[in-house]
């Protein structure tokens, strides 16, 4: 799926490539022009940061205590408040108000099986898929490349 997602100050946007492996409950994200790609592996809670072009990737706990939500499926907490449906990316999907960790109204919109077509809060849209794809992902994709020299994570 490629994405589209607004800056935090809503005025500037970037695009991201998000790839899902099933069985494995790997994901992948490749942030256009970032130069760097983020694998994360929900089985074994870790994420992996990539900088091929430098030669580096680090690897750290999954950020945060949440579970995985499986696609298809309801998180065990929260509110959900089912809005009506819309379409996007030519997809159509279910709009659902629930609040997100920060306390926000948030308004998401997912297909049937679970896939998160747009997020909208405060009437700006947030996050919107411009493309869907559910076509299977090889290993490969997810596949650490080899000779990278392993570092820590940066912190601010």
């Amino acid at each position: 799926m490629m994405y589209e997602v607004a800056s935090a100050q809503g005025e500037t946007s970037a695009r991201q490539r998000m790839r899902w492996q099933v069985s494995t409950l790997r994901q992948r994200l490749d942030p256009q022009g970032a130069g760097v790609f983020m694998i994360t592996s929900w089985k074994d809670r870790t994420l992996h940061v990539v900088d091929e072009s430098r030669g580096r990737e680090s690897s750290m706990p999954v950020p945060g205590q949440q579970e995985l939500t499986l696609p298809g499926q309801h998180p065990a907490t929260g509110t959900y408040a089912r809005l009506g449906s819309s379409t996007v990316a030519g997809e159509g999907c279910t709009l659902w108000r629930t609040t997100d960790t920060d306390g926000r109204q948030t308004d998401a919109c997912y297909t049937a099986d679970g896939l998160l077509l747009q997020v909208v809060q405060n009437g700006q849209v947030r996050v919107r898929a411009l493309s869907v794809s559910r076509a299977a992902q090889p290993d490969s994709v997810f596949a650490i490349p080899a000779g990278l020299k392993s570092e820590g994570p940066a912190h601010p």
